[in-house]
This record gives structure tokens, sequence and C-alpha cells, in this order.
């Protein structure tokens, strides 16, 4: 047990008071210049861009600003982090806090006179490289990506942005040797893949009228989407010969690709 004099109890007490004082004004300012810097965007918006911590869904109609508060979120990650609502340094001097409150004080500042200030402020920024944004349609990454650019410049290029596939084969490009392909692989399209089953059709002697290989792709899509193997498939079949021969394609189908070192889009995935 500690016991300290009421002379240090005073003293302890009037830093923390000055602390408190202090961290509060820092935390009014900041917030004046967080809503100059997003002047642009509405409360909620501004809401939206700056609570970097956790989930957070964006609900909105068409045409009302989803992709401009994902973007601007994006770079207020990678620029401020959570100085907005994290616990900054109070160390800072009476004449730069003054100073921060002068500027929150003029209005008219530009983003770019708030950026290197606010910049200064920033908690746990995230580098580029760590963020994932993810599309559905090409169309739609490539607006993103444009955006980011336009707003980010050159980190624009460090984010990882696409589709779900052109992401996975990103991914793939760099770890596929892991299981057993090369680096330069080929993506087969549904044209591609249908030539191949119908080549496992004809190797293994079926009817291509009771074992259509778009059925059969299917049914090899729906495991590959349920994340059942080959060999788990097989497993499932007991006497059913129809179940068996649709594991004896899925294997043959899989050696294929293996052979021609090359993944169907559900592979990718």
């Amino acid at each position: 047990r500690t016991i300290i004099s009421s002379e240090e109890g005073l003293g302890i007490y009037l830093y923390e008071k000055k602390r408190r004082s202090v961290l509060n004004k820092l935390d009014t300012v900041k917030h004046k210049l967080f809503d100059a810097y997003y002047s642009q965007l509405n409360a909620m918006q501004r809401k939206a861009v700056t609570t970097v911590n956790g989930p957070l869904l964006v609900l909105a109609g068409a045409g009302s600003g989803k992709t401009t508060v994902l973007v601007k979120r994006i770079a207020h990650i990678i620029h401020f982090g959570d100085a907005l609502h994290g616990k900054n340094s109070a160390d800072l001097t009476p004449g730069e806090l003054n100073s921060l409150e002068q500027l929150s004080q003029i209005h008219g500042c530009s983003p770019d006179m708030l950026r290197p200030v606010l910049k200064k402020l920033a908690v746990d920024p995230c580098p580029p490289r760590n963020v994932l944004s993810i599309r559905f349609t090409n169309k739609a990454a490539t607006e993103m990506k444009n955006r980011l650019k336009n707003e980010l410049g050159d980190l624009a290029d460090e984010i990882w942005a696409g589709t779900f596939h052109s992401i996975c084969v990103r991914l793939l490009h760099r770890y596929i040797q892991r299981i057993g392909f090369d680096s330069q692989f080929t993506i087969y399209d549904t044209e591609d893949s249908k030539k191949v089953m119908a080549d496992c059709i004809a190797d293994l002697e079926l009817d291509s009228k009771m074992f259509m290989p778009r059925s059969v792709l299917q049914i090899i899509s729906g495991c590959k989407n349920r994340l059942v193997t080959q060999e788990e498939f097989e497993n499932t079949a007991g006497d059913d010969f129809k179940k068996q021969t649709f594991a004896r394609l899925f294997k043959r189908y899989q050696l294929r690709l293996a052979n021609a070192n090359a993944l169907d889009f559900d592979d990718i995935i």
C-alpha cells in the first residue's frame, strides 16, 4: 500500500485536471477540424467515414453517395486512422494546441491545407497494403480503383481493390505453388470447362446424353461452392451408380485441370 502526502495528492489532482482539460479541448478542436475537412459530406456520411473500428453497414439509395463514403473512409483510415475518436497524445505544447484551435476557427480551409495538420493527430493509421476493397462487378471495381487513385494518388496502387475473382487470382499468383500449381496457371472459362468434361466423359466411354457436360459441371460446381472435395463426394456415393460415376468424372476432371496447370472459375474462389 502506497501512502502519499496531501501535497503530493494535490499535485496529482491538479495534473490530472489539467490533462483532462487539454484532452477535452483537443477533442473539441479535432471535431471542428474534421467537420471542416469533410464539409462536403452530411453529418451521417461524416459519421460513417470517421468510424474506423468494428463493422459498419452503409445503407442508402442509388446515387446518394455510398461509393464516395467508402472512398473517403478508406482514405481516412490510411491517412488518419482513429484520429477523431482515438486517444491522442496529450503532450501537445500550449502553443501547438492554440494553433490547432485557431485553425479550427478559420472558415474555408481547404482539405489540402488541413490534411498535413490532421495527419499529425493520426492514431494507428492503416498501411494501404492492409486495405481490402471488393466489388461484385468489373465495372464497379474499376470505378472504385479510379476514385481511390484520385483520392490517394500512388498510395492507391498498394490497396487490394477488385472483384472477388480478381482478388483471389492475385492471391493465387502469390501462393498457388503451395498447393502444387505453377504461378503461371491458366483460368478456364465455361466453354473450356465443358470441353474438358466432354473429354472426361469420352475417356470413360459414357453416354453423353445421360451424363451431359453442363449437368456434371453443375454438380461439381455445387461441391466446390460447399467446399466438398472430390474424395468427400466419392465417400458419399455409396451404391448409387450415377453418383459413383459423377465422382469418377469429378476426379478425372480435376486431374485434367491439374495436368494442364489450370483452374476453373469455382477453383479461383
